[in-house]
C-alpha cells in the first residue's frame, strides 16, 4: 500500500510539474508574438492537447493572453513587465 500511495504523489507532483510547463508555455509563445494554439502550446510544453483542456489554470491563462489585444505597442509594454520579473 505505501508503493502506491508512493506513487500517487508523484503522479500529482508530475501534473503539477507539467501544469506550470505548460502556463509558461502560453507565456512565451504570447511575448514571442506566435499564435495561441491548442497544439502549439501542447507541443512546446511537452503535453497532450487533452491535458490542456483537462486543467482549468491552463484554460484560463490562455483566454487571459488571448483577451490582450496583440498590436505591437501592448506588446512592447507586457514585454517589458515580463523582462522585469525575471
Amino acid at each position: 500500500m505505501a508503493n502506491y500511495d508512493k506513487m500517487l504523489e508523484v503522479q500529482k507532483e508530475n501534473i503539477k510539474i507539467n501544469i506550470e510547463n505548460a502556463i509558461q508555455a502560453v507565456e512565451e509563445l504570447f511575448y514571442k508574438n506566435k499564435p495561441l494554439t491548442m497544439r502549439d502550446i501542447a507541443e512546446f510544453a511537452g503535453v497532450s492537447v487533452n491535458f490542456l483542456y483537462a486543467h482549468n489554470e491552463i484554460m484560463e491563462k490562455i483566454d487571459y493572453y488571448k483577451s490582450i489585444p496583440s498590436n505591437e505597442v501592448t506588446l512592447e509594454l507586457i514585454y517589458q513587465k515580463y523582462e522585469n520579473k525575471t
